[in-house]
């Protein structure tokens, strides 16, 4: 049986948006800001990681953390990057600062 290609890429999307983007769906949502140099380092890890995770359907979202300020709150996001990890549409874990591609990996490999 052949595999079933899937590329994961970062989107970014509005807080509007968030409850539909998630909703009964594996995900990776980071939180992060314009100016956040571990968030640049954070989203390179993850480019390396999309190649790896080419069986699994995982949707990872970026949030600006100045445009989602209700998200920041009810999610609680004093650090950035700030990640959930979403499955089947409920957070399952939060992730707070820079996350070495192995955690990433055992993160995402339990919800893909």
């Amino acid at each position: 049986m052949a595999k079933v290609a899937y590329t994961i890429h970062m989107r970014e999307i509005t807080q509007e948006e968030f409850a539909d983007e998630i909703s009964g769906k594996n995900a990776l949502v980071i939180f992060g800001g314009a100016g956040c140099v571990n968030c640049r380092m954070q989203y390179a890890i993850i480019d390396q990681i999309a190649a790896e995770l080419t069986d699994r359907k995982i949707a990872v979202l970026k949030l600006d953390v100045a445009k989602a300020t209700d998200l920041v709150s009810q999610y609680n996001v004093q650090s950035m990057p700030t990640m959930l990890v979403v499955s089947n549409g409920s957070v399952v874990e939060t992730l707070v600062g820079l996350k070495p591609k192995p955690v990433l990996l055992n993160k995402l490999s339990v919800i893909g």
